[in-house]
């Protein structure tokens, strides 16, 4: 796995959820949710905030195809969070209209920094496996950071 840093993606994947769940970051990233109330609350909708900086002399316009999959440990085959979308425009701003499954698009005014938000919906308790991957500047798909979320009742 190439390093999450490599292309500088903050991977602070925020998940800027209600007191129901909170989140620890770890290397690369992890995340540990105690959900007082049980089962009640799940399906949980959790929003899943990163960023994505310019480096390695690639722009963020040179992000494509960005992709999410999930998968439950125990549970064969992944779950597709977020489908190939092109985030960004060859002039480093946020598509617009923003792609299907992207919540919330942001570069700042240097155009250096783009901070996107996918909603995901956990379906239950367990522990997640989640991975970002894109395609930049080569055909080849990489993995940009891998990091795990676990939900307890």
């Amino acid at each position: 796995m190439k390093s999450c840093y490599r292309y500088c993606v903050v991977a602070a994947l925020l998940a800027l959820a209600t007191p129901a769940i909170t989140t620890h970051a770890a290397a690369p990233t992890a995340g540990t949710s105690n959900a007082s109330n049980g089962d009640d609350i799940y399906p949980y909708q959790l929003p899943l905030t990163f960023e994505i900086t310019h480096g390695d002399g690639h722009e963020l316009g040179s992000v494509r195809e960005l992709m999410i999959t999930v998968q439950r440990d125990g549970q064969a085959g992944d779950m597709t969070i977020l489908s190939p979308v092109n985030p960004f425009t060859p002039d480093n701003q946020c598509t617009r209209p923003m792609p299907a499954g992207i919540t919330a698009c942001v570069v700042n005014t240097d155009r250096s920094v783009g901070t996107v938000r996918v909603d995901w919906t956990v379906p239950q308790p367990g522990s997640y496996r989640i991975v970002v991957s894109a395609k930049r500047g080569t055909p080849d798909r990489e993995t940009l950071v891998v990091f795990t979320l676990e939900t307890v009742t």
